[in-house]
C-alpha cells in the first residue's frame, strides 16, 4: 500500500490462509492498494482513506490471469558452403574394438 500524498510504499507478503492480508500502524491518510501474484495481473485501488484506528476489509479484490510467456531463443549454426566447390562431404568413422 502506498501513502498517495507521501509517496510511503509499506509492503506485505504475510496473509492468513483464507488471503486476508493485515497491515499494522498505518498512518491516517489516502492510499493506494496493490496486490500482485504470479502469473496474475495486478490488482490496484486508488483513494483509500484510513483515519486513527480504522480497519478495512476490501471484499471486491478478484485477481485476473494475466499473461503467461516464455521466451525461448535458438541459435543454430548455419552449415558452411564453399561456393566453388559443389562437393558435399560426410565424414564417418568406423571402428571395431
Amino acid at each position: 500500500m502506498k501513502n498517495e500524498r507521501s509517496g510511503d510504499v509499506r509492503t506485505t507478503g504475510c496473509r492468513n490462509g483464507s488471503g486476508y492480508f493485515t497491515v499494522t500502524a498505518v498512518q491516517p491518510g489516502s492510499y493506494s492498494v496493490s496486490i500482485e501474484a504470479p502469473g496474475f495481473k495486478t490488482w490496484e485501488q486508488t483513494g483509500i482513506v484510513f483515519a486513527q484506528g480504522d480497519s478495512r476489509t476490501l471484499p471486491s479484490i478478484k485477481l485476473e490471469v494475466g499473461k503467461v510467456s516464455e521466451t525461448v531463443e535458438i541459435k543454430a549454426g548455419a552449415d558452411v558452403v564453399i561456393p566453388d566447390n559443389s562437393e558435399v562431404q560426410h565424414d564417418v568413422k568406423y571402428g571395431i574394438d
